[in-house]
């Protein structure tokens, strides 16, 4: 049964990546999958336990089994497309920024970013493939955690990815990634430096109080 329920899912898993095509769409938004976790976590009544019938004195208790311990963070990875090895290639970028070797960091951080988008899609594609197999719970809990360190990281890559991109004066570029970390984290600290930057580039302004007449001319 079990060999059923996971064929079943490899099934729909593959269905589901053939309508995102090569590459998914618009990159879902940090404070959106993290809001969105969140109001899942609260739905989610716990089941009432059911009073266990007396043993009678001839019989022995079973031994109970222990269901897998659920886990609210990313558990540790090893591969190549684990987070652990993600975050190196991640701090190698920061570090030749750091350097002022802006190409070099340009060429580790354009197909990191293109990948980081796209797992943080996919998990959230096997979350919510997971979601019709009854005893895929605590499967489902791991994809969600990794959906959201995959997210976090893919918006610290854009961010960093932009710094690259505006110190080798590819600025259009820059302004791109800049705004994709405001769209999915307007209200952290990196969603606020990335907005910083915007500013620095000229697209958008500080805010003055002849702003509006100044739009009006």
């Amino acid at each position: 049964m079990k060999k059923f329920l996971f064929l079943l899912a490899v099934v729909l898993v593959n269905a589901n990546l053939m309508s995102y095509g090569a590459t998914p769409p618009v990159p879902t938004s940090t404070d959106n999958l993290l809001k969105r976790y969140k109001e899942q976590q609260t739905q989610q009544q716990p089941k009432a336990q059911t009073k266990q019938p007396a043993a009678q004195p001839q019989q022995k208790q079973q031994p109970q089994t222990q269901k897998p311990q659920q886990t609210t963070s990313a558990p540790k990875q090893t591969g190549p497309l684990s987070i652990s090895k993600l975050e190196e290639k991640l701090e190698q970028a920061v570090n030749l920024i750091k350097e002022k070797n802006y190409t070099k960091a340009e060429q580790i951080l354009h197909p990191l970013t293109i990948w980081l988008t796209d797992s943080t899609e996919y998990h959230i594609l096997l979350l919510d493939t997971l979601k019709g197999i009854n005893d895929a719970q605590y499967q489902m809990e791991i994809e969600r955690a990794f959906a959201v360190k995959s997210a976090l990281l893919r918006d610290k890559a854009l961010f960093y990815y932009g710094v690259a991109l505006m110190e080798n004066k590819k600025y259009e570029e820059a302004a791109r990634n800049f705004i994709l970390v405001v769209q999915s984290q307007p209200k952290s600290k990196l969603g606020f430096d990335a907005y910083t930057r915007l500013q620095m580039l000229g697209f958008t302004q500080k805010v003055q109080f002849n702003y509006l007449e100044d739009v009006e001319k």
